[in-house]
């Protein structure tokens, strides 16, 4: 049974989204212009969530995915990346 559509859009080009599916069953995910992947058990998969999103489950199975957030490769410097974190709390536990 085909569950609701998330779609989804990230407010920051900062980051890039890691996702490591653990259970996924038939759960597909979609980004941008490019067409719906399939995510696999034990596979990661990368993509820029600042663009829109979407991901479905086509069983009524839950899905549980490991999500993680790395810095985007566009900011490949400490200066970079300190000067892309909005908030001075953020930025002093940068630099300690």
């Amino acid at each position: 049974m085909s569950q609701p559509c998330l779609q989804l859009c990230h407010r920051t080009t900062k980051y890039c989204r890691a996702t490591a599916p653990l259970v996924a069953g038939e759960c597909h995910i979609r980004c941008g212009a490019q067409p719906p992947r399939r995510w696999e058990e034990g596979k990661v998969l990368l993509f820029d969530d600042s663009f829109e999103h979407e991901v479905w489950n086509e069983t009524d199975l839950p899905r549980l995915v490991l999500i993680m957030d790395i810095w985007h490769p566009g900011l490949n410097t400490e200066k970079k990346r300190l000067g892309a974190l909005e908030h001075e709390h953020d930025k002093q536990v940068w630099e300690a």
